[in-house]
């Protein structure tokens, strides 16, 4: 196994971990507290750092909000309502060991998506520099701005997207 993934790995479940367990930081928070390391990892070893830092701040904030009643992110809030009640009432346990089952299987299907997906991501250059990128970006605009009956506010909401997603992008500027 090549070096660089094992300390990318580890240091993404270390880090996931311990930003996990104090509620209100999360992945981002993580990510930024990281990023003087992360500029000496090649693209691989970003992605795998990333899919760990996910899992294991996910799983440990599901520990947590299940035993404190407090959601680190949205995505703990589940396990902050549902398993802080069973933890109350002495099942604390159980709903652990689905947050376990949950993070575990998410695992393995994020493990085989990558495994497979990994000559797609590497092709992503060549997509968003081509006519097949401006056809997804448009097909997507009109399918979210005429799926309901709102389609002046869903326009003006795709528009508010594109100008948000856009701030700090210099894609169009390089000379």
């Amino acid at each position: 196994m090549n070096i660089e993934l094992l300390i990318a790995v580890t240091h993404g479940l270390i880090v996931g971990t311990l930003f996990g367990c104090i509620p209100g930081l999360g992945v981002l928070a993580a990510v930024l507290f990281s990023m003087p390391f992360l500029f000496e990892y090649s693209m691989m070893s970003l992605v795998i750092f990333y899919l760990a830092l996910i899992i294991s701040t996910q799983y440990t904030e599901s520990v947590v909000a299940t035993f404190l009643g407090i959601p680190g992110e949205l995505t703990s809030a589940p396990a902050a309502k549902v398993g802080y009640a069973l933890h109350r009432r002495g099942h604390g346990s159980s709903a652990i060991i689905a947050a376990a089952l949950g993070s575990a299987m998410a695992t393995i299907i994020a493990t085989i998506a990558l495994y497979f997906g990994a000559e797609y991501l590497s092709t992503q250059a060549w997509i968003h520099r081509s006519a097949i990128y401006v056809s997804i970006i448009l097909f997507v605009m009109g399918y979210l701005c005429f799926i309901n009956r709102y389609w002046l506010i869903n326009f003006l909401l795709v528009m508010i997207g594109l100008c948000l997603g856009s701030l700090g992008n210099k894609h169009g500027l390089q000379e």
